[in-house]
């Protein structure tokens, strides 16, 4: 619904230890992808909007892993300061998704929202994803909110309840709020 609805290509990641493990995409234009991606591919969550979105809903110490080595620079925009990654993860938290411009291919930007189960664990993250020219003015609040809206569906859907949801955009686990 989001590729008909938004025109852009939408991923399908779930975490695995310091990736995120592409299971689906939906490409808005058949033939024209933004990014390479295949189903199966690994991505590491420090780069891309659905990765990133992943990081700052996993357990502290993946982060410390993902951050003991060194953070692989895809772009001249990729985050690869372990500092500066902390205050991103600070920032998707307080904001509820995150937002990803040049990090993983330079022209490419995205939006990404985690998806959470009945006991509030990140199972997943969505990611809407396209060309930055489409991501930035006016138009990008209403991306925001389409693609945010569509992750609670989601993760109401997957038995997060609405309340843990409308308390604010991210519902943290017990053990993410004290890391």
């Amino acid at each position: 619904r989001l590729v008909q609805e938004l025109g852009e290509t939408v991923y399908l990641l779930v975490p695995r230890g310091i990736d995120a493990i592409c299971i689906e995409t939906a490409e808005a234009r058949p033939g024209v992808r933004v990014i390479p991606t295949d189903v199966g591919m690994a991505f590491p969550l420090h780069a891309g909007a659905a990765p990133r979105a992943l990081l700052a809903a996993v357990p502290a110490a993946i982060v410390r892993d993902l951050c003991a080595g060194p953070l692989r620079r895809y772009t001249p925009h990729t985050i690869t300061d372990p500092s500066a990654l902390e205050r991103d993860i600070e920032t998707t938290r307080a904001a509820g998704y995150t937002f990803s411009l040049d990090d993983m291919v330079v022209g490419i930007a995205g939006i990404g929202v985690v998806l959470w189960n009945r006991h509030v664990e990140p199972v997943a993250a969505i990611s809407v994803t396209g060309m930055k020219g489409r991501f930035v003015g006016p138009e990008l609040a209403q991306l925001v909110t389409t693609v945010v809206a569509a992750g609670h569906e989601i993760s109401r859907a997957l038995g997060c309840s609405a309340d843990r949801l409308s308390a604010g955009s991210w519902p943290l686990r017990p053990e993410v709020e004290a890391s």
